[in-house]
This record gives C-alpha cells, sequence and structure tokens, in this order.
C-alpha cells in the first residue's frame, strides 16, 4: 500500500496542532452528587511502518482542540531533526541521539511482566489481534499512582515493581528510551488523565503524573458531548489519526469521573529496502480460507535464523532503532500458542539483548530468502479479564478499590479497560532492492547456507522499539 491510497482509505489527517501550553486551573470544590462512580482506564495504541519517515511529527502533549479543558500540561522533549544527508546536521543529530542512550536499559526489568501480559492476552485469540505490553505497562503504572493500600499493591505486583518511588523513576526512564520525533524514527507515548469536573482531586497527584509519566490533565463534564469528543481528538492526534474508528467507539457510562488514557505511536522505515516492483501476489493460507495478497520479497537477508520445536523466527531491522520479528509456527501449531511457549517466551526475552541473542540455543547465521505479506490488521479488546489473570482485582470492586491518594470526595471503582491497536507494514519509501519469492517455511534444522522462509499462513510478530522492550506483539490470521 502506498502513501496515497493509505490515506484515501482513512482520509486526510490535519497533523498542524497548537503548541503553546494551556494555564492550569484550579481544582473544583464542588461535591459530587452521585452516590455511585466509575473510572474507565484505556490503552490505546498504534503501529504502523510505510516508511513516510523524513519529517517530526506535530504530536504534542495538548493540542489546540483540546486546550480549553487542560489542567496539568507536560513538556516532551525536543529531538534533532534527522539529517537529509550525513554532510549537515549528523553530528548534532547523532548526539542528541546519544544523550538519550542513557536510558537504555530502564526495562530490562519488566520482562516476566511482558511476557505474562502477552500470554493472557493474546493466547487462544484466533483472530488478527494486536497488542502493545509497553502501553499496558504505562496505563496500568499511572493506576498505581492514582491508588492506594491494596489496590496499589495488586498492580504493582502484576508490574513487578517493588514500590510506587521506584515506579515513577522507572516509568520515567522508560518512556524516555523510548521516545523519539526526529523524523528518522517517530515513537511517541501519549499519556492523561480526564476528570469529571465535580471531581475533587490532589493537583500535586497530576503534577506528579506530568512530570514522571509526561501525563496530560483535563477536566471537564463527561455527560457534555464537547468533552467526549475532545478526549476522542486527542487519541485521534496522538496517533497520527490512525485510530479513529477505534477512538470514536468508546463509550463512556454517564456515571465516569476519571478516566486514564495511553497512546502509543510508533513509526519507521526498514534498515534495508523493499522493491515495490518485486512485490507479487501469492496465496496467503489464512484462518478463513485462501486469498491471493501481495507479498513482499527480499533474497538476500544475511542474519540469524531462530528456531524450537514448534517454530521458526527472523528478525527484520528498522532504520535508526528497532527490530520487527517474525514467528512462523509449524503447519498445525497455532501462532497465538508460541505466546505460552517456552522457547518461543526464552527468544521473546533477549529481542532487546544482542549478546544473549547469541547464546540462545537454536539459531544460525545463513542467507535467507524471505517473503513477507503486506498487511493492515487492527484490534478492538477489552483487557479486563487479561488484567484480572495478572492479578489485579481489587480496583474493580467499589467496596474494595481504593482511589484516595487522588480524591476522596466520591468511591472510584474502575468499569473497563479498552484496547485499540493497528499495526500495517508496506514497502512506501524504500527503493533499490530485490526480493524472489520462494516457496517454503518450517521450524526445522535450517540448510547449512541458506533458507526459505515464507509467511503463507498465520503467523506472530514482536516489534521492538528504540531500546529493545516490545512495543507490540499480535497475530496475523487473516489477511484482507
Amino acid at each position: 500500500m502506498n502513501t496515497e491510497r493509505f490515506h484515501e482509505q482513512l482520509g486526510e489527517i490535519d497533523l498542524k496542532y497548537v503548541s503553546e501550553s494551556a494555564p492550569r486551573l484550579k481544582k473544583n470544590k464542588r461535591p459530587w452528587i452521585s452516590a455511585v462512580a466509575a473510572v474507565l482506564v484505556v490503552a490505546v495504541v498504534l503501529g504502523v511502518f510505510f516508511g513516510r519517515g523524513g519529517k517530526p511529527e506535530s504530536v504534542t502533549p495538548v493540542p489546540g482542540a483540546v486546550k480549553s479543558f487542560a489542567v496539568s500540561v507536560p513538556q516532551y522533549p525536543e529531538s534533532v531533526p534527522y539529517p537529509s544527508s550525513e554532510v549537515t546536521g549528523y553530528d548534532e543529530w547523532a548526539k542528541n541521539r546519544m544523550e538519550r542512550r542513557q536510558f537504555d536499559g530502564a526495562g530490562s526489568d519488566l520482562k516476566d511482566f511482558f511476557a505474562r501480559a502477552n500470554a493472557a492476552v493474546l493466547g487462544d485469540i484466533r483472530q488478527n489481534t494486536v497488542f502493545s505490553p509497553l502501553n499496558t505497562f504505562m496505563a496500568l503504572a499511572m493506576l498505581a499512582e492514582v491508588t492506594d493500600g491494596n489496590s496499589r499493591a495488586q498492580v504493582l505486583d502484576a508490574l513487578g515493581v517493588a514500590d510506587v518511588e521506584t515506579l515513577r523513576d522507572k516509568t520515567y526512564r522508560v518512556w524516555n528510551a523510548n521516545y523519539s520525533n526526529d523524523g528518522a524514527v517517530t515513537s511517541i507515548l501519549g499519556n492523561s488523565v480526564w476528570l469529571s469536573d465535580g471531581l475533587e482531586y490532589r493537583q500535586e497527584v497530576l503534577d506528579t503524573l506530568a512530570r514522571s509519566y509526561f501525563a496530560s490533565s483535563f477536566r471537564g463534564d463527561f455527560s457534555d458531548s464537547r468533552y467526549q469528543n475532545a478526549m476522542r481528538q486527542w487519541i485521534s492526534e496522538q496517533t497520527g489519526g490512525l485510530l479513529q474508528q477505534q477512538a470514536g467507539n468508546l463509550d463512556l457510562s454517564p456515571e465516569t469521573v476519571l478516566t486514564l488514557l495511553s497512546t502509543l505511536y510508533f513509526r519507521a522505515k526498514w534498515s534495508d529496502e523493499f522493491s515495490e516492483s518485486d512485490t507479487a501476489d501469492a496465496v496467503f493460507h489464512g484462518e478463513s480460507g485462501d486469498v491471493s495478497v501481495p507479498f513482499m520479497h527480499r533474497d538476500d537477508v544475511y542474519g540469524a535464523y531462530y528456531f524450537g520445536e514448534r517454530f521458526g523466527a527472523v528478525r527484520l531491522y528498522l532504520r535508526e532503532g528497532g527490530d520487527m520479528w517474525f514467528l512462523l509456527p509449524d503447519e498445525g501449531v497455532t501462532p497465538d500458542t508460541l505466546f505460552r511457549d517456552t522457547e518461543a517466551q526464552a527468544l521473546m526475552a533477549v529481542m532487546d539483548d544482542w549478546e544473549a541473542q547469541e547464546s540462545y540455543p537454536n539459531h544460525k547465521s545463513l542467507k535467507i530468502h524471505l517473503s513477507v505479506p503486506r498487511f493492515d490488521v487492527s484490534s478492538e479488546l477489552d483487557l479486563k479479564q487479561a488484567v484480572v489473570a495478572l492479578g489485579v482485582t481489587d480496583v474493580f470492586d467499589m467496596a474494595r478499590a481504593d482511589f484516595t491518594p487522588l480524591t476522596q470526595n466520591v468511591p472510584v471503582a474502575v468499569d473497563q479497560i479498552r484496547h485499540g491497536a493497528r499495526v500495517a507494514i508496506d514497502e512506501e519509501g524504500v527503493t533499490a532492492a530485490s526480493f524472489t519469492a520462494i516457496i517454503g517455511a518450517g521450524a526445522t534444522m535450517p540448510p547449512e547456507e541458506e533458507m526459505d522462509f515464507v509467511l503463507d499462513r498465520p503467523f506472530a510478530f514482536v516489534i521492538t522499539g528504540l531500546d529493545g522492550l516490545p512495543l507490540f506483539a499480535g497475530t496475523v490470521w487473516d489477511i484482507d
């Protein structure tokens, strides 16, 4: 898919935002008049690969469309634009990138949470599914910040973090380790808190969220369509306009007093180029039947092939940071089961560590003939049961939930956790490479010099970011 066709489907998105920060509003002292309250926690994510590149995105914490509702406003870091050539501006960009490397490794001890979250969400779903474990970590981290007592303890245990002070430092460092808006890689974690106009809140909590979580705070009337539309607009603008449908499907109950939102917008080019002239139609054997779809081909992938008893895997590098891993299950094995497979989990655990990858027991360096279908997949998920499976229960119970750090004038409990995501890959913006379609696949011992790797049946994928942490994981069962 090229950029023109992509935008014809979505409509033209205006990404020109007003960047000025809004003045803070004083907290509202009016008592809440309802005896019932609820909080909606939403993790909304996006990943897209189609190689536009060249310019930083105009993404701000508080775009002009929602500025009038702002209470607390964070400041995103400055990124030096990626130069058009190495002749001018490269040294300055490289220095800026190196300065941000101080945050590398901040999330290395979160691997257990990522593995458990992937297994809880992606296991046993026989349809296209996209999930962001990192984005969900951010949403739950904010939930820990606004809760206390056993409610907070359960969230911290699920995240594998000892205390809220450690969580603040970790979240700050993880956010910075994965932030980029330089035109080479776009990777922006957007966080926000949406308060009811009648809710008494503690400003210091919102200030902490802005400082450690880069979270914007807003206040308004949830029964007012303008406020709900502002929330949907914030989601849309934080994700480049590519989740408008998912954002439009958010349905807030009249009892909502608090909404936590977390978004992830990621865009990068392939490190080595695809050539659209070598793309050719081939059959994808999907869950719903066979379909002819465009396959991208590369005949010169030199790297490691990883394999286990039930799968094989290869990695494609992304330019200036990040990787995309493709995991192809054996015939008769479904991709969802790989997120519970011991060997596959062991591979996912070292995707951020080059040295550890070398010690992965089953891998071999060779030439790979790669065939990858173009795809654009999305999903909308209810994460409540997955979060319960991670051990977080009290926040859903009005009698047990403790939101006293943020507010004490109304009982609050989590009503629902929604997650919408989209990932697309194609050759847009990349040229001068040759690919050849080779039929074959399998997670067996590879031959001596070269092998075929053809993703022509349901498969899994993992996208890692600048710091090597898993931004997205998903399964592709069918391709339209």
